[in-house]
């Protein structure tokens, strides 16, 4: 973003990681003005928010600037909208207002109509898609660190961690921070990613957790054919075991709290406790629970047993097909 940012900035679209890309820069281009601009994050679902909102644009005393970021967004009730749209026409000095929108259906149409009427700039977010969106946006982040790759590396990469948007970014950001080669090519690649096994177990546990059973399958019998038997097991059921973890946590926690205060709580990251939630949506406690029970038979399992007998490579996968199967079809 070149140039300080306007009074009201709409972000709209479902994917995580390009909304966070857009607020934090916005965020850089407030702070480039203002080094000392506190940031304030708001829930626009909240019965809350349009007291927030008003206290959080509010001209201080000290003229302190202020970087004001509503999640939810599609939630804001006419009251937030009003003080939005005439923030957009009588800005306040040292305030940016970022709305992060989900742009789904029909719901919160009113505040894209409002505030796209009102002439506040738009950043679009939408899913990333498999193949050349994705190979897109790989490009971009080796660019964000001022990096190169080549398309090679680039196609490596994605076919080792798989289309997780989260996982390619933290994927990128490892290999510039600890790659010297510029640009990056494909043996490098190859030497971090491909046939690493907890890469390959978290995308089998998202799966799980996402009661994406024939994924979860299809995955383990990725994880066999790029790394052989021997490497289906502990690292495997570590990840479901962290998954599981998660979901639990954020199940925990009091309905109506937003990402970030439960972020806060727990000490997880926002976008891992967006994710957590969306999993949890799946799952009656219950069955949460007696899948925690079966998860931890399989961990004991893998491990060699209450007994120390342990499985060869061939029923482990077994097993864990089977807690795949069972768990995914618990009511």
């Amino acid at each position: 973003m070149a140039g300080p940012p306007p009074p009201v900035t709409l972000i709209v679209g479902p994917e995580p990681v390009l909304v966070d890309r857009a607020v934090a820069d916005v965020v850089a281009a407030v702070r480039a003005v203002d080094p000392s601009a506190e940031r304030r994050i708001i829930d626009g679902a909240s019965d809350e928010a349009a007291a927030d909102i008003a206290e959080a644009v509010a001209p201080t005393l000290f003229g302190d600037g202020a970087i004001v970021v509503i999640e939810s967004g599609e939630s804001l009730d006419e009251s937030a909208l009003s003080m939005l749209t005439e923030l957009i026409g009588a800005p306040v000095d040292g305030v940016a207002v970022v709305v992060v929108h989900e742009g789904k259906g029909n719901k919160g149409k009113k505040v894209l109509t409002a505030l796209r009427g009102a002439g506040a700039p738009e950043i679009a977010c939408p899913a990333l898609r498999k193949g050349r969106d994705t190979m897109s946006f790989l490009t971009a982040e080796v660019r964000r660190h001022g990096r190169k790759a080549t398309s090679d590396a680039l196609r490596v990469l994605y076919d080792a961690v798989g289309h997780d948007p989260r996982a390619l970014a933290g994927a990128i950001s490892q290999l510039c921070a600890d790659v010297d080669a510029d640009p990056i090519d494909e043996a490098v690649v190859r030497r971090y990613f491909v046939g690493v096994a907890d890469v390959a177990g978290y995308q089998v546990a998202d799966a799980v957790w996402e009661r994406r059973t024939a994924a979860a399958l299809g995955d383990l019998r990725w994880v066999v054919q790029t790394q052989g038997r021997s490497s289906v097991g502990p690292a495997v059921t570590a990840a479901l075991g962290s998954g599981l973890r998660a979901v639990a946590r954020v199940q925990g926690m009091p309905r109506g709290m937003s990402d970030a205060a439960i972020a806060g709580e727990i000490g997880m990251p926002p976008w891992k406790v967006k994710v957590a939630t969306a999993q949890g949506r799946r799952w009656r406690p219950e069955r949460l629970a007696a899948a925690t029970v079966r998860l931890a038979g399989l961990d004991v399992a893998m491990k060699g047993g209450l007994r120390g007998a342990a499985l060869d490579p061939e029923q482990k996968l077994a097993a864990l097909e089977r807690f795949v199967i069972d768990v995914g079809a618990a009511g």
